[in-house]
């Protein structure tokens, strides 16, 4: 992801690929700000920098690790003015600071004290309350006073910011939570360029990297089995650690076969949807009251699986368009946005249904719906689903 520029000119993150670019020609922020979805690459990133930076020179007295949910800005400043030990550069990581608003709870105007400006405004909600005020024995009108150490202690960051530490790079990690934009300290962060967004991959994007981890190992795999380790849910660390428990269960076996992905992996919601949708088109109604049980029984809630149904349906119908339009399988795959191994196995099973079939599965899935929406117990709602789809 390029870095954006949104209105009045201010920067936007910078993505994961272009940062680490950045680290590898030797053009190191002095602050960063790193989020994002996924976690892997944000390790990775801060393998990266502490190897870029630190240039391996007493690495272990020169990193400070340290819990910012219960850190001041005033704090983690004096920590990174710091002198190195013995050295010339020091690296310093603030897990979670508490004073970045990140998530929904912050987006939504919860801010820390220090947002405010010199004039005792808030851009981010602002923390005092007329509730506190009349708590602590002081007028509502009062706040500016009120919070006046607060006031005062804000800018002690963004003085930082301004100029930083020759010998220090600072790095602020949010983790999974998304950072607020109008929080002046991430505007400023982000003018610095050192927004940093490790955002969620897409199965193709995992792809590249699975392929690298099973080189490494000397074994093989046929690329449709890699894809359907890249379609498993929870991002491109859980896909790795799957792939590693193929590669063990593997062996001494160079190369991995079907069987073998079949016996590790835990089926995914999606998976399990492809198969009962698979025993729906060739009309084995027990086979598919079965598989949707066994969903239910895994705990899947029946408002995900009738959504999942019904996307798969609207991929076959679309699917089975592009097949009657002579499509090649890449085009195909590139127009229902799949991965050519999902949008393969979806073509097919787009050959078991007319369109006239396809059409009454459209108003079977909407009259269900409604039924769901309405009192009717869900589960009961999807097996008569499954025995209409299947008649």
């Amino acid at each position: 992801m390029a870095e954006k520029t949104g209105k009045g000119g201010v920067k936007g993150p910078i993505g994961y690929d272009a940062a680490l670019r950045q680290i590898k020609t030797g053009q190191i922020q002095p602050v960063y700000l790193l989020y994002g979805e996924e976690t892997y690459l944000q390790d990775r990133f801060l393998d990266e920098l502490k190897k870029a930076w630190l240039r391996g020179e007493a690495d272990a007295f020169n990193t400070n690790r340290e819990d910012g949910r219960n850190m001041t800005q005033a704090q983690v400043v004096d920590l990174a003015c710091q002198l190195p030990f013995w050295a010339d550069r020091k690296l310093v990581l603030i897990e979670e600071p508490a004073f970045i608003p990140c998530g929904k709870e912050q987006d939504k105007g919860k801010a820390d004290p220090g947002d405010q400006d010199s004039e005792g405004d808030s851009q981010d909600g602002g923390a005092g309350s007329a509730e506190e005020a009349l708590a602590s024995g002081k007028a509502p009108g009062k706040k500016k006073a009120a919070n006046s150490s607060a006031a005062g202690a804000q800018p002690v960051l963004l003085s930082y910011l301004a100029q930083p530490s020759p010998s220090t790079c600072l790095v602020l990690r949010c983790g999974q939570g998304k950072p607020d934009r109008r929080n002046k300290l991430v505007t400023e962060i982000a003018k610095l360029e050192g927004l940093v967004e490790a955002a969620a991959l897409s199965p193709m994007e995992i792809l590249p990297y699975l392929q690298k981890a099973l080189q490494e190992t000397g074994k093989e795999c046929h690329q449709s089995l890699l894809e359907q380790i890249a379609r498993q849910p929870g991002g491109l660390r859980f896909c790795l650690q799957e792939l590693e428990k193929v590669i063990a269960y593997a062996g001494t076996e160079t190369k991995i076969m079907p069987d073998m992905l079949k016996a590790v992996l835990t089926p995914s919601l999606e998976a399990n949807i492809f198969r009962m949708v698979d025993a729906l088109g060739q009309r084995r109604r027990p086979q598919a009251l079965q598989e949707l049980r066994l969903l239910l029984a895994s705990g899947q809630s029946p408002y995900a699986v009738f959504a999942m149904m019904l996307r798969q349906f609207r991929l076959i119908f679309r699917a089975k368009a592009c097949l009657q339009a002579g499509m090649a399988k890449g085009q195909i795959a590139q127009v229902l946005g799949l991965p050519p191994f999902v949008a393969d196995k979806t073509a097919s099973q787009s050959k078991q249904y007319s369109f006239a079939e396809l059409e009454k599965a459209m108003d079977v899935f909407l009259n269900k719906d409604l039924a769901m929406k309405s009192s009717a117990p869900p589960a009961q709602v999807l097996e008569d689903l499954v025995i209409a789809l299947a008649s």
